[in-house]
C-alpha cells in the first residue's frame, strides 16, 4: 500500500493512548505483531481538522473523512524534498531530523521485567508508609 501527498500527521502506534486524554489508535494492541498507522490529510477542510483534533479523547477520529487507519508491519515515509533543514520528525518525544524513515515491527523481540510491586492487573500494590520515604535519593 502506498500513499502519497501532504499529511498533517502520520502516528505509527504500539498502544492506543498517547496520553491520558489522546486514543491516537483506539485499535492498536501491543502484542498483535502490528503497528497502527494513522493519517491526517493535510487537505482536510480546517473545522473538519478541529473536529478530528477534538475526537482524539474518545478515538473516534478515525472514522472521519480525510484520517485514515491502516494496521501495519512495516512502514517507509519517504519525505519529498526540498524541505527546510529545521524540519523534523517527533517520534516519543525525541525531535529527529527530517529524511527517510523505514519503522518495522519486530514481535516478541523484547523481554518485559515486571515489578513484584504490581498486581497481576497491572495496578500498583499500595507501599508501607515507611517504604515511600525518599531517604538516601
Amino acid at each position: 500500500m502506498a500513499m502519497e501527498g501532504r499529511f498533517f500527521g502520520v502516528m505509527i502506534c504500539n498502544v492506543p493512548f498517547l496520553a491520558t486524554d489522546v486514543c491516537m489508535a483506539p485499535m492498536a494492541r501491543f502484542s498483535d505483531g502490528y503497528a497502527d498507522m494513522v493519517v491526517i490529510h493535510a487537505e482536510l477542510p480546517f473545522a473538519q481538522l478541529v473536529k478530528a483534533l477534538l475526537a482524539l479523547e474518545e478515538g473516534s477520529h478515525v472514522r472521519m473523512p480525510g484520517v485514515d487507519y491502516v494496521k501495519v508491519s512495516a512502514v517507509r515515509i519517504d519525505p519529498t524534498p526540498p524541505f527546510a533543514a529545521d524540519e523534523v520528525y517527533a517520534m516519543d518525544g525525541e525531535l529527529v531530523p527530517l529524511a527517510p524513515l523505514e519503522v518495522k515491527v519486530l514481535p516478541s523481540q523484547l523481554t518485559t521485567v515486571v515489578s513484584p510491586q504490581l498486581t497481576s492487573s497491572g495496578a500498583p500494590v499500595p507501599l508501607p508508609k515507611d517504604a515511600a520515604s525518599t531517604k538516601g535519593l
